[in-house]
């Protein structure tokens, strides 16, 4: 009884899901029960991460006059409104292009939502119409955006 105890307490230690059931008060004779699940990698072959987007563009008050190859974002951060004007959006992790993510949104409406600080940030009314790069995991059943990072145009080296 003790190496069994001893086995699968090191199972246990390998990241398994172990459920203890003591004795009924009953039977006081009974042994403790102990019922061992592991969760096989087959089942979390399933699980992805949301895809991770880097938007390049402007971020503006109005419809831009000018076209291009992707049509504008419809974004809301906190109570501000902004129509963004995308020049490219890549895809950071999987193996499908930024745009045809992207694609998938419809209505064409993203709500962006992360640390305040990068969120007052994309509500600054200075920030209109500069050219911004915001990247962030993208929820695409509930359109919202989780930005991890913005970079002003002033501080990104063109090439």
């Amino acid at each position: 009884m003790p190496q069994m105890l001893e086995r699968m307490l090191a199972l246990a230690l390998t990241s398994l899901v172990v459920l203890w059931t003591s004795h009924v008060e009953a039977e006081p004779e009974a042994p403790h029960v102990v019922q061992v699940f592991s969760p096989t990698l087959s089942q979390f072959r399933g699980l992805q991460f949301p895809p991770y987007l880097r938007f390049f563009g402007t971020l503006l008050t109005t419809e831009p006059q000018e076209k291009s190859e992707l049509r504008p974002v419809l974004v809301s951060i906190g109570r501000t409104e902004w129509v963004f004007h995308l020049e490219d959006v890549e895809a950071l992790s999987g193996s499908s292009p930024g745009s045809m993510i992207l694609a998938q949104v419809f209505p064409r409406r993203l709500h962006f939502v992360g640390p305040a600080k990068l969120m007052q940030r994309l509500q600054d009314p200075a920030i209109a119409g500069r050219f911004i790069v915001v990247e962030g995991r993208i929820y695409i059943s509930s359109r919202r955006l989780l930005v991890t990072g913005v970079v002003g145009g002033e501080e990104i080296q063109q090439h």
